[in-house]
């Protein structure tokens, strides 16, 4: 389903059915995108993974192309169904940028961030390199107590977005994986893809916040945000200051799109005097994991941005921080 409005000051909300799957399948994580781009400004971009239950069971990345016909009449095509198939691949992400519509998701098996390119509104799309990454995290993250009593699923996404300044013609993307010492705890990570050149900034991932890598503590579900002047805003769920990694807070920093540091130091974005408690989170049975949920996410208005996150107290909701750029 899409929710959107054609014209803030005189018509109302509508949602409006993309597609919807016959048993055995359903889609996941979808990603939207309204075109700013000339000769296709209004356009309105989706992608979903459809996983279709099976022996084997195969994921397969649907892109959507949205035409608006004014006043609640949004239609829906697929344009691309033939990115990927037969493969185990997460968070797909729609966007544009540099004349082009573009595609990224995690190819879990195989442990790498894929980026495609369409020049025809999403109907055709051609692989560019990709980005070698490190084990990617399916699993919980739990505290140190004996017997284990609370644990927060934290399965690897991608989030990625546009940085259009002339300096800065990139597509950051940022994701968390496993650390390669102690090996039960996870990282985050960043890379820019390089929309004139093809290619990756980095050859290698950059971790991100002053923390180091491969640390006691967890880092994850990160987000991004292009903050212009080539750099991006980053943020993510932390429990650096927990032996117990029960409690987390969030955390921002700044990169510039080839992987150093703006900041000296992260930002804590909330709750600096009390961490969440993932404890309270309700345990979804059977078992004991709890779902924070799998992104956390940022956006800039006006020059103002703002992270929105899942804030744990006793109550489970939805805080919208400000946090200045």
């Amino acid at each position: 389903m899409v929710w959107y409005r054609d014209n803030f000051t005189s018509d109302t909300w509508h949602s409006q059915i993309v597609d919807q799957g016959p048993n055995p399948y359903f889609f996941d994580k979808p990603s939207v995108w309204v075109s700013w781009e000339q000769g296709s400004i209004g356009y309105v971009y989706i992608a979903a993974v459809l996983v279709h239950f099976g022996n084997p069971t195969t994921h397969t990345i649907y892109v959507y192309r949205g035409v608006d016909g004014g006043y609640g009449n949004l239609n829906f095509s697929l344009v691309n169904s033939s990115i990927t198939g037969g493969s185990e691949v997460f968070s797909p992400i729609i966007t544009e940028g540099n004349g082009a519509v573009w595609l990224a998701w995690l190819d879990n098996v195989n442990r790498h961030i894929r980026v495609a390119r369409s020049t025809d509104f999403g109907a055709t799309f051609v692989q560019q390199p990709d980005l070698q990454i490190g084990v990617p995290w399916i699993g919980n993250l739990c505290d140190t107590r004996m017997p284990v009593a609370d644990c927060v699923q934290a399965i690897t996404t991608i989030m990625a977005r546009p940085g259009l300044a002339p300096e800065n013609n990139t597509l950051g993307v940022v994701w968390h994986q496993g650390e390669t010492y102690p090996g039960n705890r996870v990282d985050v990570y960043f890379d820019a893809f390089n929309m004139d050149t093809l290619s990756w900034m980095q050859s290698s991932p950059v971790h991100v916040g002053d923390q180091p890598a491969n640390d006691s503590a967890d880092q994850w579900n990160p987000a991004i945000e292009p903050v212009g002047n080539g750099t991006y805003m980053i943020t993510w769920f932390d429990n650096r200051y927990d032996s117990g990694h029960e409690l987390y807070r969030v955390y921002a920093t700044k990169l510039y799109s080839w992987g150093d540091r703006v900041d000296p130091t992260d930002t804590v974005v909330y709750n600096s005097a009390a961490a969440a408690d993932i404890a309270n989170i309700p345990v979804i049975p059977p078992g004991t994991v709890r779902y924070i949920g799998d992104y956390q996410d940022l956006w800039e208005w006006y020059g103002v941005f703002h992270g929105g996150t899942i804030y744990v107290t006793g109550t489970e909701d939805a805080y919208v921080s400000k946090i200045a750029p």
